[in-house]
C-alpha cells in the first residue's frame, strides 16, 4: 500500500508501474506507457461534479476534437460517482480516449483522469480500475 502524503491519500500500485509527481499531481503509468493516471486535488473540499466538469473543460481546451462518448456509475475508491468517457485527438494527431471520475473526502475533492489510446488493452485498464478502486482519501 502507497500513501501520497501531499494529496492525502492512499492506494494500491501494480508494481510495475511508475510513479511521478507532474503539477502537483499523483500520476501514475503503466510499464507500456498504454495508460495514464493523474489524480489531484485543489487542496479543498469543492463539489465533485464542478471538478470534473472543470477537468473536462481542461481537457477539451489542451487537445482537438474532443468529444463525450458516454456517461456511466463509476467509483472512485469507496466512493460512487459519474464518469465521463471523453475521445479526442493529440497535438500529434493521435487518438485518445479519457475517462474524467471525481469524488469527494473528508476533507479535498479530488479528480482522476485516465488516459489511454483509442482501443486500450483490457489487461491494463482492469490494471487501472483496480488502483482507483483501492484508493482511500485520509485527506492531509
Amino acid at each position: 500500500r502507497e500513501r501520497d502524503r501531499e494529496l492525502g491519500l492512499t492506494y494500491d500500485r501494480p508494481r510495475d508501474w511508475r510513479r511521478a509527481r507532474r503539477e502537483g499531481s499523483l500520476v501514475l503509468t503503466s510499464p507500456d506507457r498504454a495508460v495514464t493516471l493523474a489524480v489531484s486535488s485543489p487542496g479543498r473540499r469543492v463539489d465533485a461534479a464542478e471538478l470534473r466538469r472543470d477537468a473536462i473543460a481542461t481537457i477539451r481546451d489542451s487537445y482537438r476534437s474532443v468529444e463525450e462518448v458516454g456517461r456511466a456509475p463509476g467509483r472512485f475508491g469507496q466512493r460512487r460517482t459519474q464518469s465521463v468517457e471523453l475521445l479526442g485527438t493529440s497535438s500529434g494527431g493521435r487518438g485518445f480516449r479519457a475517462l474524467v471520475i471525481a469524488a469527494s473526502g473528508p476533507e479535498k475533492t479530488y479528480v482522476a483522469t485516465l488516459f489511454s489510446g483509442r482501443t486500450p488493452s483490457v489487461a491494463r485498464l482492469a490494471e487501472a480500475r483496480v488502483v482507483l478502486r483501492s484508493m482511500r482519501f485520509t485527506g492531509s
